[in-house]
């Protein structure tokens, strides 16, 4: 959906049209640059629902009821989708965001990254909270919660009374949430995680030796293991900062060329800049080369 902003720049004090395409999201923060004079206006937009979703635009919004002049300037701006700053219809390609995907994906992916899309945020929404307490609780050792958590909160049918029997539902959990939250589109983590399974049975099996140095460097994990789900939490929090990058799995050969000359106008660049420079799926690189230079 698009909404049309009349907003004043407050460093040059001319007025111009936003076209402010709007998705569903906890909260995204986003840039637009007056077209007039370049100044970047910040704002920010949250809400899952229609009733209760919110824009902010750090600007002054003018009454939209006069009539636009001729001459009035126009920005299209979506911090979801890569856009066509200067638009003001729904034409050329990156004018309409929703199209622009639907014209560089094809009906088929389009309807598959967006079912995709919206699992991950609802995953995020509702069920990463619940793994996120059942590992706290499994990282304290708190065995009552962790059942309880378990069984209540994520349906367990048995009581998990062993240390192995709790790492097994706990690692469970966390894979089933962040499989949903990454998407299963062009992911190669179920090759990775089998060679690596294969291999380390293997090794059980013909060498003694190593099981117990497994068992004796497990022991003293608990710090990493603690490490590694930070920065897991992290990563699901700041989901909508990089969601984007999945759109390079969608595409077919040679079709990112379509996004070549567009932006993605996120105010959070900071957030995924480490990523862009060796993750080929990373939202600046899935924009194409014009958007990795202009994107904030």
């Amino acid at each position: 959906m698009i909404s049309r902003y009349h907003l004043k720049c407050h460093g040059c004090g001319e007025s111009f049209v936003a076209r402010l395409g709007v998705e569903p999201t906890r909260r995204t923060r986003f840039y637009l640059p007056c077209p007039h004079c370049g100044l970047s206006i910040r704002g920010s937009m949250s809400g899952t629902e229609l009733q209760n979703h919110r824009v902010d635009i750090e600007c002054e919004v003018l009454s939209g009821s006069a009539p636009e002049s001729p001459g009035k300037r126009f920005v299209t701006i979506n911090p979801f989708v890569p856009s066509r700053y200067e638009a003001d219809s729904f034409t050329p390609n990156g004018a309409f965001p929703t199209l622009t995907l639907v014209q560089a994906l094809g009906d088929g992916a389009f309807i598959e990254f967006e079912s995709e899309r919206r699992a991950a945020l609802e995953a995020g929404q509702v069920m990463w909270p619940k793994v996120h307490m059942l590992f706290q609780y499994y990282l304290q050792g708190n065995t009552d919660m962790f059942a309880r958590i378990a069984q209540q909160q994520l349906g367990l049918k048995w009581q998990p009374s062993t240390s192995h029997e709790r790492t097994t539902v706990a690692y469970q959990a966390m894979g089933t949430a962040t499989t949903v939250i990454t998407g299963t589109t062009g992911t190669i983590s179920a090759n990775v995680i089998g060679r690596f399974s294969r291999k380390h049975s293997e090794a059980i099996e013909r060498h003694r030796d190593h099981l117990l140095t497994f068992r004796r460097r497990g022991q003293s994990s608990a710090s990493l293991e603690r490490d590694v789900f930070t920065e897991l939490n992290r990563f699901v929090e700041h989901h909508e900062s990089w969601e984007m990058g999945l759109l390079g799995r969608f595409f077919g050969p040679g079709d990112k060329g379509a996004f070549d000359e567009l932006v993605l106008y996120r105010d959070e660049f900071s957030l995924v800049g480490t990523s862009t420079s060796t993750d080929s799926s990373s939202p600046a690189s899935a924009c194409g080369r014009s958007s990795q230079l202009r994107t904030r």
